[in-house]
């Protein structure tokens, strides 16, 4: 394991951290990879269309985020929250 000490006697092991770092990096795409593996087994099992659920997710997107009011990053006192239906409206 990479130890760092301070002062004159430091040891640093770049080597050893790079490899580290590069092992942290691959454990974060496995996730994602079981995670994805994981919704495409979900979907398959209950017979989802995962083209349409991801086109329809857009789609609503699209409505509650028009480019218009949102292709700015937000400024202090500018952010508005999308309009959301009372409870009983559909």
């Amino acid at each position: 394991m990479a130890r760092r000490r301070g002062g004159a006697g430091a040891v640093h092991r770049l080597d050893e951290i790079a490899a580290v770092a590069d092992e942290l990096a691959d454990a974060d795409h496995a996730i994602i990879v079981v995670g994805l593996i994981y919704c495409l087994s979900l979907s398959n099992a209950l017979d989802l269309d995962v083209s349409s659920a991801v086109l329809g997710k857009l789609q609503t997107n699209e409505y509650r985020y028009p480019v218009e009011e949102f292709r700015d990053p937000p400024q202090v006192g500018r952010f508005r929250r999308p309009e959301r239906g009372k409870e009983g409206e559909q």
